[in-house]
């Protein structure tokens, strides 16, 4: 390596400068730390302005517990030796990763990679790095399947693996539906009582079905499978996120979004007996600003209102897949634009002609009459809110809806046509698998949970809702 201009490890001498030097003389040096023995347990190389190649030598320090390679100009690859049987537990290369293949270091608990600009796949099953408690990998660009999983933890830097372990590992208190999937992502679930069966949207695209059987009983830990139905090349690249059962005219429709730039909405519908599309309109492209189509609501004449949760705004599908109009109002953007960072989300059409329409970040609750073409819209006072992180919408009953979201489900009433709410009951599911939409199945209601957890298969969970005061 090259020595620092500065004197940050000034003290630093090679023992071939001197014909005699004192024994165990690295124990002395700044940033170095020796257990009893003498061995090199800790390096913090931190912002001294090295340069040049990551020396070999340092996979021969067999008792390093703690390694700190950050903010430096170093180059190469790491040593081989660090993936052989080691102490490491902890390991910071931030703004430095030099490497895209990391040695399998097997006994790492802590792994820091933030700022690296990382572009390409990392593999962590392939690392082996099973005891890995906390990771950071913000401030990257990855490709691959990881993709998924960093997605919907845009807020998030660092993961505390050990913690979702304990919390995945605690037995649930309500029934659950459990079911294989292909992705680690599933962003909304229907259920579809003709077919017997949960309908999935895919995060990565696409659309997927778990069937359930007449002889499953709520008590059987029999692990559901799911099925892709739909895997559309005309969308391809783009999420598949709200979903609508329209049984009447039995078709399925699907809200189509660009995650990560925003650049594409549109929405799809598609023949439930033989997954042909039967149309696809294009809500927003590139010229129209930034855009997300995310849930969607049907009204009896199967019209479809797509909320735009980037945009703000709530655009009218006819049911021939012409877009009829755009409903936008001063009262969906609020102040801040930390609070429009996901907006407009979770949708319900209710029976006497106005829709609800929840807004994640604000957590404000609004009421759209629609009737006679009007576009009307008003916020619904709730006591007991703001809803804020709410998602998914399903209104059980005129005067009674479930929002999904934080904590994991609440549910909402209103005694006076909507003008005004009050949160009457809450549930607390699996809290780290991100509850996102609801579903009602034979009277009951199940949420949705984000994410899929296990490798290679994902399990999902479909988990029931009984609230509480």
């Amino acid at each position: 390596m090259v020595k620092p201009p500065s004197d940050a490890i000034g003290d630093w001498v090679d023992s071939s400068s001197s014909s005699s030097p004192p024994p165990f003389l690295h124990c002395s040096f700044t940033r170095v730390t020796c257990d009893a023995g003498s061995w090199v347990v800790s390096l913090n190389i931190t912002s001294v302005g090295l340069s040049s190649y990551i020396p070999l030598k340092i996979g021969l320090l067999r008792d390093l517990v703690n390694l700190m390679l950050t903010i430096d100009n170093l180059t190469g690859t790491l040593p081989p030796e660090l993936g052989s049987p080691t102490s490491l537990r902890f390991l910071n290369l931030s703004r430095i990763f030099p490497s895209k293949v990391l040695p399998a270091i097997t006994q790492l608990e802590e792994l820091h990679l933030s700022n690296d600009k990382f572009t390409g796949p990392l593999s962590l099953e392939m690392a082996g790095l099973k005891k890995l408690k906390w990771l950071d990998l913000a401030g990257n660009y990855f490709t691959g399947k990881i993709l998924e999983l960093i997605a919907a933890f845009l807020l998030v830097s660092a993961v505390p693996f050990a913690y979702l372990i304990a919390l995945e590992l605690s037995p649930p208190s309500t029934h659950v539906f459990h079911y294989h999937g292909s992705g680690f992502l599933r962003e909304c679930a229907k259920w579809d009582a003709p077919g017997r069966r949960f309908l999935v949207s895919f995060f990565e695209g696409g659309v997927g079905q778990v069937p359930v059987p007449d002889d499953h009983s709520p008590s059987s830990a029999a692990v559901l499978e799911e099925t892709t139905v739909i895997k559309d090349a005309d969308v391809a690249g783009n999420a598949s996120l709200g979903l609508a059962v329209d049984a009447g005219r039995e078709r399925l429709l699907v809200a189509v979004g660009d995650v990560f730039w925003n650049k594409y909405s549109a929405l799809a519908a598609y023949d439930m007996s033989t997954w042909k599309r039967t149309f696809l309109t294009q809500l927003g492209g590139p010229s129209d600003g930034k855009t997300f189509a995310d849930d969607i609501a049907l009204d009896p004449e199967g019209n479809a209102y797509v909320t735009d949760a980037k945009g703000n705004k709530i655009w009218k599908v006819g049911p021939d897949g012409e877009l009829l109009s755009i409903i936008r109002s001063p009262l969906f953007i609020p102040k801040g634009w930390y609070r429009n960072w996901v907006g407009l989300n979770g949708i319900a059409y209710h029976p006497d002609g106005y829709l609800i329409v929840v807004h994640t970040f604000s957590g404000k609750l609004f009421k759209i009459d629609v009737t006679n073409g009007g576009e009307e819209v008003k916020v619904i006072d709730v006591l007991g809110g703001p809803l804020r992180m709410g998602d998914g919408l399903e209104l059980l009953s005129p005067t009674k809806l479930v929002v999904a979201g934080k904590p994991s489900g609440t549910l909402v009433e209103s005694l006076d046509g909507w003008q005004s709410a009050s949160v009457v009951g809450r549930f607390k599911g699996p809290s780290h698998r991100v509850a996102t939409a609801a579903t009602v199945k034979d009277g009951k209601v199940y949420l949705n949970h984000m994410f899929g957890l296990g490798y290679p298969k994902k399990k999902h969970a479909l988990v029931e809702a009984v609230f509480s005061t």
